[in-house]
């Protein structure tokens, strides 16, 4: 799974001349049947959902694997209405060396350093 994802991730000789055919062929408005304007939208769509799917195949990549690293929940210290009973704690040493181990470059493995630390990171 992961061979394919880094495919997906990297740019095959070929994938990209495809793509750029269709995002031309969608500004020239596609068929004659197709006004520019619901070109640019059908283009605008297309290109957000590609967007969309290249996000979530990065995601898989990177994260995949995250739950093999989750210890036991804990409970957690305090009271108050916002307070959670548990949480799951991630060891995330052993994650970024795990990663490293598979052969992330250093800009990725910097990535993963800094979401980590992110509220977004926290709440996922």
């Amino acid at each position: 799974i992961i061979a394919d994802l880094r495919a997906a991730i990297s740019n095959r000789p070929g994938s990209a001349a495809a793509s750029l055919q269709s995002v031309a062929g969608l500004l020239r408005g596609g068929s004659g049947a197709r006004s520019a304007e619901e070109g640019r939208v059908e283009w605008a769509l297309q290109a957000e959902k590609a967007v969309r799917d290249a996000l979530a195949v990065f995601f898989v990549y990177l994260f995949g694997d995250l739950a093999d690293f989750v210890t036991s929940p804990k409970k957690a210290v305090g009271s108050g209405p916002g307070r959670k009973k548990e949480s799951s704690v991630v060891d995330l040493q052993a994650f970024r060396q795990r990663r490293a181990a598979l052969g992330d470059s250093r800009p990725l493995q910097d990535f993963l350093v800094q979401f980590s630390q992110s509220q977004m990171f926290e709440r996922y």
